[in-house]
């Protein structure tokens, strides 16, 4: 009896899990495409700074009117009164850790600093915890061959996205947190890598504050893209201390 109540219990939740997943994917909502990040930003003849970053659509600010809107190109306009920073993005819109690792990390050269923002889609697709860990731990390891110091911006609190309804938000928020584990643990390997708190920064200001989402309802407008901005520049500022 107890064995044929918790079977019923699984398929009842898988169902549901099933139904609110369709209603997800095929919910009528615009879609946007996504920017480069890469620019430019302050005057030539100050100090040279040359970040990459790499990752998926946090980069590439899908919904925003301009690519000044994205996070990296904020935390650099923010500094632009002290250094010349270059920026070159390899951000693709849907990458997870695996493609970082494989298709991102390749194509950059020599810089001062290297930002990861990833792990978010790794979270929402089910990859396991353990394969994330692996591709974002080779990642970065390949990455400080050509970085002097690497940021790994963390996962935030994935239930804040409108777009997810109870219950895939709470286990949308449970798969985020483990993937945010990932980020911290990879970057307790290294003294040369800084971790973001995204979790317990920048997340309670999503909470805090309205209107932070595109009309998508999945990807962050130019609101939320001055949090993340504003989280990241502390230990932006702190990375160019080491260098």
């Amino acid at each position: 009896m107890v064995r044929k109540l918790a079977a019923r219990l699984a398929l009842g939740s898988f169902a549901l899990l099933a139904g609110q997943l369709a209603y997800v994917v095929k919910r009528p909502l615009p879609s946007f495409e996504g920017f480069d990040a890469s620019a430019s930003v302050g005057d030539p003849n100050l100090p040279a700074l040359k970040i990459a970053t790499l990752g998926d659509s946090t980069l590439t600010g899908p919904g925003l009117d301009d690519s000044q809107d994205i996070w990296i190109r904020q935390a650099a306009a923010m500094l632009s009164h002290r250094y010349h920073i270059e920026v070159q993005s390899f951000g693709v819109g849907g990458s997870q850790a695996k493609d970082v690792a494989l298709s991102q990390v390749p194509l950059v050269g020599k810089v001062d600093i290297a930002i990861v923002a990833v792990g978010s889609n790794d979270a929402l697709h089910g990859t396991s915890v353990r394969q994330t860990e692996r591709w974002l731990s080779q990642a970065v390891e390949r990455l400080l061959d050509n970085a002097e110091v690497v940021i790994l911006a963390g996962v935030g609190d994935l239930a804040d996205i409108p777009r997810l309804p109870w219950p895939l938000n709470v286990i949308a928020r449970y798969r985020g947190t483990l993937m945010d584990g990932v980020h911290k643990r990879v970057a307790e390997t290294s003294d040369r890598i800084i971790k973001v708190p995204i979790r317990e920064v920048g997340a309670p200001r999503f909470k805090q504050t309205s209107n932070t989402f595109s009309p998508d309802l999945f990807h962050v407008n130019a609101t939320g893209h001055q949090i993340w901005a504003e989280t990241l520049l502390p230990h932006l500022e702190e990375a160019i201390t080491r260098l």
